[in-house]
């Protein structure tokens, strides 16, 4: 009986190279990039230079000299045309070059060097989101989007570790609360520990508490990559109804986007300890070993001096209004000692530490909801 063999072959289909590149990243949004990259690859070569790509390559895999380079001069030159960002075009053009190289094309960095000119890039000044960008969009914010926010923004954790999360992901006996992020669903596939803010776990205990240990807490489906995009479509429309709709010149990019909580819980933590710190709780490979030589004990303690710079509602405000009603109840403890305050003025006084309780009682119950 015959076996079928394989013969060897120098280069991928296109649907192999596809399948091969998701295999690798397991990112969904790579993946979507990349198909964008060669559909604009395809339209390139029939527009410029009225043909079929895989007869181009067919044709490029000889020794062509520089005419290789100048096909991806007039590729880069297509893209400008067509008015695409000069750092989207540098990233569809690292992205052609790898997939060239699957198809037996070698190209020489030296060759890129001197023979291709890319558009330069201008990097714009990154905006920070600030506690008031945050209370405005989690004021907007139904409870479980807020839970899920307030999260994003007190652990440094990516949009799509925190959608992976279960309850048993989470230690409700850890103070602050401990949450183990599984290596499967980071981005360096390493597993790793942050912890959460009090407010964000004020926000959490409701939904935890009707929740399974194996259950998801904040994705609604098992598909994580839909619930993804279902998330990120949630917040530009919630980014909409809070008019925060300013866009960086340089890529057409949003201001302000989910990933912005990532960031500013960076800088919060780069200012309190280091950035080596932040790094670390961030996710960035090269931190990690570093800090989890550090006891259960020690990381914990750095959170604790870390967590008051992350909280958006209980810090301030709340603070401020305490501190007022301490000095009013002490202005009538004293002026009655001395039996020298008239009905009228006591009234007053009274009210307005009536004013204050109030006003601290609407921000405790904000704070939970």
């Amino acid at each position: 009986m015959k076996t079928l063999q394989k013969s060897l072959r120098t280069t991928l289909t296109k649907e192999e190279f596809i399948e091969k590149f998701y295999n690798k990243s397991k990112s969904i949004g790579s993946k979507n990039v990349l198909i964008s990259v060669l559909n604009h690859f395809d339209t390139f070569c029939l527009e410029v230079y009225g043909g079929n790509s895989e007869l181009l390559l067919k044709e490029l895999r000889g020794d062509m000299g520089d005419a290789l380079y100048n096909f991806l001069q007039d590729f880069i030159n297509y893209m400008e045309e067509a008015k695409l960002k000069p750092k989207t075009i540098a990233s569809y053009f690292s992205t052609l070059r790898t997939y060239l190289r699957s198809q037996g094309i070698k190209i020489s960095s030296d060759e890129i060097k001197d023979l291709v000119s890319l558009p330069s890039i201008i990097q714009e000044l990154r905006i920070p989101l600030t506690k008031d960008h945050l209370k405005l969009l989690l004021d907007y914010s139904k409870s479980e989007r807020k839970a899920l926010y307030l999260t994003l923004l007190s652990s440094g954790m990516r949009i799509g570790e925190a959608i992976s999360l279960r309850k048993s992901d989470f230690d409700l006996t850890s103070d602050p609360i401990l949450v183990t992020i599984p290596g499967k669903f980071t981005k360096t596939k390493q597993t790793r520990q942050t912890y959460i803010s009090s407010e964000a776990r004020d926000a959490l205990n409701r939904i935890l508490e009707k929740k399974g240990d194996s259950d998801l807490v904040f994705a609604k489906s098992e598909n994580l990559a839909a619930a993804r995009l279902a998330e990120e479509r949630t917040f530009d429309n919630l980014r909409k109804r809070c008019g925060l709709l300013d866009r960086y010149q340089d890529s057409n990019r949003h201001t302000i986007t989910i990933h912005s909580m990532r960031a500013f819980f960076h800088t919060q933590a780069s200012i309190v300890h280091d950035e080596q710190y932040a790094n670390a709780l961030d996710g960035h490979q090269g931190y990690l070993m570093q800090y989890y030589r550090l006891s259960v004990e020690k990381r914990a303690e750095l959170y604790r001096k870390l967590e008051p710079h992350l909280l958006i509602y209980s810090n301030d405000s709340v603070s401020s209004l305490q501190e007022d009603l301490s000095i009013k109840n002490q202005e009538i403890d004293l002026l009655k000692s001395k039996d020298s305050m008239k009905d009228e003025v006591i009234s007053n006084l009274s009210d307005h530490i009536i004013q204050i309780e109030k006003e601290l009682s609407r921000l405790r119950m904000k704070i939970e909801k």
